[in-house]
């Protein structure tokens, strides 16, 4: 092969990759262009979707809520009950001490 072929094969190859190239950014053009559209078609649909999902979570979440704070009562209510025995049988104890020594004889 000559230097001149060599040039000209240099020179389509050049030519190839180019339009290899151009072929690639119009069809990545083309993607972005139809996602875009159907982004635009579909932005109601999928705010009213959206919307009634963050609805339902909402309701669940109350719903869990309730649940949790229900399951809960009766052991608030059994630890202050005990909180309020304990308190009681302190103040029943001191009181008790207090007044021996008001009774007792010297």
């Amino acid at each position: 092969m000559t230097l001149e072929n060599l040039a000209i094969a240099r020179d389509w190859a050049i030519i190839i990759l180019a339009a290899q190239a151009i072929v690639f950014v119009a069809l990545g053009a083309f993607i972005a262009w139809q996602t875009r559209r159907a982004m635009r078609r579909a932005g109601p649909k999928v705010t009213h979707g959206l919307r009634t999902a963050r609805q339902a979570t909402i309701r669940a979440s109350e719903t869990a809520q309730r649940g949790v704070l229900t399951a809960a009562r009766p052991f608030v209510a059994a630890t202050s009950a005990m909180a309020g025995v304990r308190a009681g049988w302190a103040a029943w104890r001191h009181s008790s001490r207090s007044l021996r020594s008001v009774f007792r004889r010297r």
